[in-house]
């Protein structure tokens, strides 16, 4: 891709202002249209017929203007507001109803932002940057140009549009082509349409290209995690219901960006290049966000074809000449974006039949949530629930139950409105669901513990042959009816759990800001920080801390209550090497979640440590059970044999 600028100018600035000054109009620039080579048209001769000079396209202009369409006040219908500019007739600013900045219940959501990005300058979201005809070499710079703006327009549905208009012109020709861009907003809905209509004014037959900015300044969300990326989906074939979806991460493009500044060959760029799945048919949409919130363009037309290009990372931090890990530490507001290319258009010459085309782009802003995708046809038709990503490990095979989860906390929530206290309550239905195989692991514990004895004696027994040794451990087991996975079969039913809770709090926007008490665990979604001060890094661990969290000392308090009791069912029935074993682990697990879970969503630290003062109370209740029931059973009569006798018990079994 050419990356050279084309400086837009004016032919006769000193007459351009007299008109100014005398007539007290906009002035009017012009757009020069720079070819790299001198280009030709490769059509037949045409005496008599002025031919197109590409090589010398202009387009007038006006004054930079900015406009407003829909609201973010409480009671209006819109879901955001957009604020346009006609500098490539982009959006500079959108604002999200409903949704506030954190810590903040005023201040709306400000979704997209301006970026830029070193020699670029800005970059705004759904700006038209370049333009060029097929086959015919150089780019003519829409994204320069100030285009000529309409007025806002409202209808009687409530729906509001605003169009602009750019007209390129060739020296000694005229005017060759018109393109109108209008933005429509509806009440309503969470998206907004975009409608790019090209007008050939020539008597020539033209094969336009063009390319648009996607959206830019979505700040970092995640606190541990940076889940901002691009999503692009493809259908399986021309069309239908199953979608394959690739992701190009921001940490990625980071990387990419900086070796292609240091170094200046294009290869470093491959790793941003977008490109559809193995087995992929037809583009379908792109979304680029954050973990919350999302903006997704569907480009809707038969007689175009719709391609995204490669990501681009914008920080204006950069340094070029320093290395990856020498560069300065993000601050969260560099951005992740990408271009969009509309090709094989042909427009017929003025006059006839096919010399207009329109297509049309929606364009959803908002947050990622399942409800909203499912519920509005259109969303659900494009499949673009798959713009939610969890980040979980294994991929999508707990997606169902991570939304199964969201959707028992939001029934929930009509009725307790405090997902905290839902938390809770989920944690208790888990331990309640899970207590008969909870029971029975524990049962089975303390009978792996009370034959550690036999267990040692059978190994001294048969270390020389650990089949055979094995072998007489396993009968040993059998015999007593004891199991050493019992006791992991509750953790391992859990682990799905803990996964689909860590998806669903990492991602569900409706965690974002909810609290659980007024003066601790204010935001469910990022940790409890107690006490905040100046940030520092923990030596060898590389670990910044910037906040006092109270929680995950919690947590590791009842993880070490939990795995000590575990321990101490049966003092001296293991050996020394095993009780060393499982002191280690005592006093090591807890550290490991402690450093692990210290910065993690306070939702989530809420819930393992619920679960664990939970296991805590659950097993001292199973033990209190179990040596009830044996010292019932040590008090039973035993009964006499036929003869009158008291019945022998059985010999235990030679090892």
């Amino acid at each position: 891709m050419n990356n050279k600028a084309y400086n837009i100018y004016s032919p006769d600035k000193t007459l351009g202002k007299l008109l100014l000054l005398l007539a007290a109009v906009l002035f009017t620039a012009s757009a020069a249209f720079s070819a790299e080579n001198e280009g030709q048209t490769d059509g037949e001769e045409n005496s008599g017929r002025p031919e197109i000079d590409f090589t010398k396209l202009s387009a007038s202009g006006e004054e930079q203007r900015d406009y407003i369409l829909g609201s973010v006040q409480k009671d209006s219908p819109y879901q955001f507001e957009l604020q346009l500019t006609n500098e490539g007739a982009s959006i500079k600013y959108a604002r999200l109803n409903g949704y506030y900045k954190r810590g903040s219940e005023e201040d709306p959501f400000l979704a997209l932002a301006p970026v830029s990005r070193l020699e670029a300058g800005k970059a705004y979201s759904l700006k038209n940057t370049y333009l060029w005809f097929k086959g015919i070499p150089g780019r003519f710079p829409l994204g320069k140009l100030n285009w000529k703006a309409g007025q806002v327009k409202r209808n009687d549905k409530g729906s509001e549009s605003l169009s602009f208009t750019a007209v390129l012109s060739s020296e000694g020709f005229g005017e060759v082509l018109r393109i109108k861009k209008t933005f429509l907003l509806l009440p309503e809905k969470q998206h907004f349409e975009v409608y790019f209509t090209l007008e050939n004014l020539s008597d020539q037959v033209l094969k336009p290209v063009f390319q648009v900015h996607g959206p830019v300044g979505f700040i970092r969300e995640g606190v541990r995690m940076d889940g901002r990326s691009i999503v692009s989906a493809f259908y399986e074939g021309e069309e239908g219901d199953k979608i394959k979806s690739s992701k190009i991460e921001l940490k990625t493009a980071r990387k990419a960006e900086i070796d292609y500044m240091n170094t200046g060959i294009e290869k470093e760029l491959e790793d941003v290049q977008i490109k559809a799945p193995k087995g992929a048919g037809k583009f379908n949409w792109i979304a680029n966000g954050n973990k919350y919130f999302t903006c997704i363009l569907k480009p809707i037309t038969k007689d175009c074809r719709v391609l995204p290009d490669r990501a681009r990372y914008y920080d204006s931090k950069l340094i070029k000449g320093k290395s990856e890990g020498d560069q300065p530490n993000t601050n969260g507001t560099e951005s992740l974006a990408y271009l969009l290319k509309f090709d094989d258009i042909t427009l017929q010459p003025a006059g006839s039949e096919n010399s207009k085309q329109i297509i049309k782009m929606i364009t959803y802003l908002g947050p990622k949530e399942k409800s909203i995708f499912e519920n509005e046809p259109i969303y659900k038709k494009l499949h673009f629930i798959h713009a939610i990503d969890f980040r979980a490990c294994c991929g999508n095979l707990f997606r169902p139950i991570t939304f199964a989860i969201l959707a028992f906390m939001n029934f929930c929530y009509g009725f307790i409105p405090n997902y905290g206290i839902i938390i809770i309550i989920l944690v208790f239905l888990v331990r309640l669901i899970l207590h008969p195989l909870t029971k029975k692991g524990q049962v089975s514990m303390m009978k792996m513990s009370k034959l550690g004895p036999q267990v040692e004696e059978i190994k001294k027994k048969y270390k020389d042959t650990p089949k055979e040794m094995n072998q007489h451990v396993m009968q040993l087991y059998k015999d007593q009816g004891a199991s050493p996975m019992l006791g992991f079969v509750p953790m391992l039913i859990q682990m799905p759990i803990w996964v689909s809770l860590y998806s669903a709090i990492y991602s569900s926007v409706d965690l974002r800001g909810a609290g659980f008490l007024p003066f601790w665990i204010t935001d469910l979604s990022s940790p409890d920080a107690l006490i905040t001060f100046s940030p520092f890094t923990i030596p060898f661990i590389g670990i910044e801390i910037g906040s006092f969290n109270l929680l995950p000392l919690l947590l590791s308090v009842a993880l070490f209550m939990q795995q000590k009791l575990m321990s101490t069912a049966q003092p001296g029935a293991t050996s020394p090497e095993v009780a060393q074993q499982q002191k280690i682990m005592r006093i090591m697990m807890p550290i490991l979640m402690l450093v692990f879970l210290y910065k993690a969503p306070s939702g989530l630290n809420l819930y393992i440590m619920a679960s664990s003062f939970g296991g805590v109370f659950e097993q001292k209740v199973i033990r209190k059970h179990i040596k009830e029931q044996d010292d019932k059973d040590k008090r039973v009569v035993v009964p006499a044999n036929r003869k009158g006798g008291k019945k022998r018990k059985p010999k235990p079994k030679q090892y």
